[in-house]
């Protein structure tokens, strides 16, 4: 197995992670609304879950679903809800 490790180093004066975030092109991420297999486990198995992104996160929203981001993924699973709080963070909630 073969493996590549790259360390990066740039200087920067003021961007903000969330600057480049929406820089990164929307491709990067999974088409949305596109549903994708995800196993939760032999209580509930595989499941078909819809993909979203932070932004469509705009009220409470139940699991099962995921949300892909450029930095990160978050699966909400089933009996689960999600929300943005006031400053964009994803707050999951067990129902």
């Amino acid at each position: 197995m073969e493996s590549i490790r790259l360390r990066s180093i740039v200087s920067v004066s003021s961007m903000q992670i969330s600057e480049v975030a929406v820089k990164i092109a929307p491709t990067s991420v999974a088409t949305r609304g596109e549903p994708r297999e995800a196993y939760f486990g032999p209580k509930y198995g595989a499941l078909k879950v819809a993909i979203f992104s932070r932004e469509d996160i705009t009220e409470k929203k139940p699991g099962p679903l995921i949300i892909e981001e450029p930095d990160t993924t978050v699966v909400v699973p089933p009996q689960w809800s999600v929300e943005r709080d006031l400053y964009g963070s994803l707050v999951l909630s067990r129902e």
